[in-house]
């Protein structure tokens, strides 16, 4: 077998004679991603002269001059063919490394177990779970189901890569490490999760600002990430420190928002701003608009 760079071409033809193909390992898929500032790329796996599996790979920019690797959807191949998949995987992370790529993502579009209409296990049906543990003995980690439609459809897993002469924890650290003592302060923006990101941005940080939505589910990530950042402290940055928590998105006319505000001024042991921002309708109408707040 021959793992290979394939053409638009030959990825576009072969995506669509395959048995489980879908909109999201497609050309027009990539192109979409492509006109958000993703670079594209198609690999296949050769035998006999024969492709018999492939995949469209989106890259995505992140610190400086590296990526992470969406495999939506795919890849496309024979799952059940173990020592495909791990031939595939093999020469996979090869290939992302030469695009000085951190990690990918993978979403196989195969089902897990069978379920019926009440969301139970068929018994006798489907089970996919062996297919899903070899994934897993391989080095992905399992992120959990996604909340669409078919909860049991869709599972997500994520393969780190290795990278050289520093840890992957320290990319951010070290891209900002030339120009810091340049500007008194360095805002980093960071999404709503603990991933590779995050743990990148908590190892570069002095300080860290907790902005904290007046909802229940935000009581729960904020436990999360008080944990995190105390694994960061220890293993990779001591002098990090919780520069403070405040309130968003606060709504005086619920009782929700003054529970959760009362909630943390009890159980946190951190500085708590006075300022609290309220929920404001014109900023969550401006996106549809196209348009920013203040016009």
């Amino acid at each position: 077998m021959l793992f290979k760079e394939i053409t638009e071409t030959e990825f576009k033809t072969f995506s669509k004679e395959w048995p489980d193909n879908n909109f999201w390992q497609t050309t027009n898929m990539a192109h979409m991603r492509e006109r958000r500032g993703c670079t594209t790329s198609y690999v296949g796996i050769m035998d006999n002269d024969k492709l018999i599996a492939a995949s469209m790979l989106s890259f995505v920019p992140v610190f400086s001059s590296y990526t992470f690797c969406q495999i939506l959807r795919g890849p496309l191949l024979d799952y059940s063919n173990l020592d495909l998949f791990t031939f595939f995987h093999e020469n996979l992370v090869q290939f992302c490394k030469k695009k000085k790529c951190l990690y990918f993502h993978m979403d196989p579009y195969l089902m897990y177990k069978e379920r019926d209409i009440h969301g139970d296990i068929v018994e006798g049906g489907i089970d996919n779970s062996p297919i899903f543990d070899h994934i897993m003995s391989l080095g992905y980690t399992h992120e959990g189901f996604t909340r669409g439609i078919d909860n049991d459809r869709e599972p997500r897993w994520i393969y780190t890569i290795d990278t050289e002469n520093i840890t992957k924890e320290e990319l951010l650290k070290k891209a900002i490490a030339p120009i810091r003592d340049q500007y008194d302060y360095i805002i980093i923006d960071c999404p709503p999760s603990l991933g590779l990101l995050n743990t990148n941005a908590l190892t570069a940080a002095d300080s860290i600002l907790i902005p904290v939505q007046c909802e229940y589910y935000a009581l729960e990530g904020l436990s999360q990430l008080i944990h995190t950042i105390e694994l960061v402290r220890d293993r990779l940055n001591k002098r990090l420190k919780i520069e403070g928590v405040v309130f968003t998105m606060y709504d005086a006319r619920t009782n929700l928002s003054l529970q959760v505000v009362e909630n943390v001024k009890e159980n946190l042991q951190q500085n708590i701003y006075k300022t609290i921002i309220p929920r404001n309708i014109r900023l969550a109408e401006a996106p549809s608009y196209g348009m920013p707040i203040n016009l």
